[in-house]
């Protein structure tokens, strides 16, 4: 037998320790680790995460049980040149260890563990910012500001607004909007040999001027300095704006949510599921902070769910964040599935969950609701628009009575993992923070995706055509700098 592998102090300190009495605070163990293998390579990685002892070295009361020597031996059968086989074993009360196999497509989220004062710190809990802000309709509509249209020979089309901010810092504000994105300056007064920032106005040649000097020692933006800037004196132009931001500034999102039962693989079956258990109506009553909405005549965000006729079911989960976002859930036990197929007289194929497949297969973030004892495998979800999938699992009852969640998040290459941090497996309690910090996850992972290079074209494209629209449309309106 095998000199047991080192040991490692959990950032979890235990929950019956003197050191913490807070309930979040989970015994040392019940957390997984992700070990990342091939069959020529050890089982674990010797970057094995804080939080557990090396696994499987050892005894078999160092943590290997028969049930794992197996799965073991037949990964190391089965494991093939190039596919990269993911060893997470799960300490839990039945002490059964969960194998996924995933794809060079996707990547698990890893780290450290983290106690739950820096799980739910502020700063991990911050939204990431959309690449268009709302800050024209929140900062100049209504108050004194010029704004200037123009085109950069090298950016495109640009819009360029500046107001003065009244308060004590005698600065001016400046929003310059590209295709590449928004850009968010602010000038002293005394840059242009005024005491105070007032009127904007009376000083709007001398702010472009200004800001045409600094551009020219920025090489971002140095190619500004030539563009031939045109006034827009139509108040109507205002609107337009506004109606720019609302249709770039994301605050709306579309997240889908699949419910798996045991032994369910294909995508097929996942999606003919018309009921859900216990627990998952419980999971998304707490996500939603209430019961289902009736979707006939919704008047908020509907995330492309029909509100006149049902077609895509009579309910589904609607929430918001902090009065900064609105989340429309596609669930798929709620979606129904097509008219003629009544679930019992074949295995389903996509043509008989085709409603449900458009809606949660054209999601960039989708959560899987695991009820069965398999992990879910990324693979089994044939769509290039789904970039991040947030698997559940609801560990059984706690001898308090608390409910449990296991989360781990798996990012598409190429998509880069935010905050909130979740390392693999991370266990949490069903409390408020906890729920905040999911739909923060939701939110942060969307935005993040569409940095990634697949939607940052696109959405670049999107950018300059309304700006290129909005820069035409100023031109009978417009004048010289």
């Amino acid at each position: 037998m095998s000199e047991p592998g080192p040991q490692f102090r959990s950032p979890l300190k235990r929950a019956n320790s003197a050191e913490s009495d807070h309930p979040m605070l989970l015994k040392d163990g019940q957390g997984i680790g992700v070990y990342p293998t091939d069959r020529d390579m050890p089982i674990y990685s010797s970057e094995h995460p804080p939080g557990l002892r090396r696994p499987y070295e050892g005894s078999q009361s160092d943590g290997e049980n028969h049930a794992t020597q197996n799965i073991r031996k037949r990964l190391s059968r089965t494991g093939s040149k190039g596919t990269k086989l993911q060893w997470i074993p799960v300490v839990d009360h039945k002490k059964q260890p969960i194998v996924m196999i995933t794809s060079k497509l996707f990547v698990m989220e890893a780290g450290k563990k983290l106690n739950f004062f820096d799980m739910y710190a502020d700063e991990n809990l911050e939204l990431l910012d959309s690449d268009s802000f709302a800050d024209y309709q929140k900062f100049f509509t209504g108050k004194e500001h010029v704004t200037w249209t123009g085109i950069d020979a090298m950016l495109g089309p640009c819009v360029l607004s500046i107001m003065t901010i009244t308060d004590q810092t005698n600065r001016f504000r400046v929003l310059l909007r590209t295709p590449d994105g928004d850009k968010r300056l602010f000038i002293r007064a005394n840059a242009i040999g005024d005491a105070k920032a007032k009127n904007t106005i009376t000083k709007a040649k001398k702010l472009l001027h200004h800001l045409m000097r600094v551009c020219k020692t920025d090489k971002r933006l140095e190619s500004l300095a030539a563009v031939k800037f045109k006034r827009v004196k139509n108040p109507q132009f205002v609107q337009e704006l506004v109606t720019y931001e609302r249709k770039l500034v994301q605050t709306d999102f579309k997240v889908g949510v699949i419910y798996i039962k045991s032994k369910q693989k294909r995508e097929e079956e996942m999606f003919a599921n018309t009921k859900g258990s216990k627990a998952f109506t419980e999971f998304m009553e707490f996500m939603a902070n209430g019961k289902k909405i009736p979707l006939k005549n919704w008047p908020k965000y509907s995330g492309g769910l029909d509100v006149t006729k049902n077609n895509d079911g009579e309910y589904s989960y609607h929430t918001e964040l902090n009065g900064e976002a609105e989340i429309m859930f596609h669930v798929s036990t709620l979606i129904p599935n097509e008219s003629y197929y009544n679930g019992k007289s074949k295995k389903p194929s996509i043509a008989d969950v085709i409603t449900k497949k458009i809606h949660i297969g054209n999601d960039i973030v989708v959560i899987i609701f695991n009820d069965g004892k398999a992990a879910f495998n990324p693979d089994s979800m044939t769509s290039q628009f789904n970039h991040v999938f947030i698997a559940v699992t609801r560990i059984p009852a706690t001898s308090d009575r608390r409910t449990l969640y296991r989360v781990t998040v798996a990012y598409k290459q190429g998509v880069d993992a935010v905050k909130p941090k979740i390392p693999a497996g991370q266990t949490f309690e069903k409390t408020p923070e906890f729920r905040k910090l999911l739909l923060a996850k939701i939110i942060n992972s969307e935005r993040s995706a569409y940095r990634a290079m697949g939607f940052r074209d696109s959405r670049q494209r999107m950018r300059h055509s309304f700006l290129l629209h909005l820069h035409e449309n100023s031109k009978k309106h417009a004048s010289g700098r």
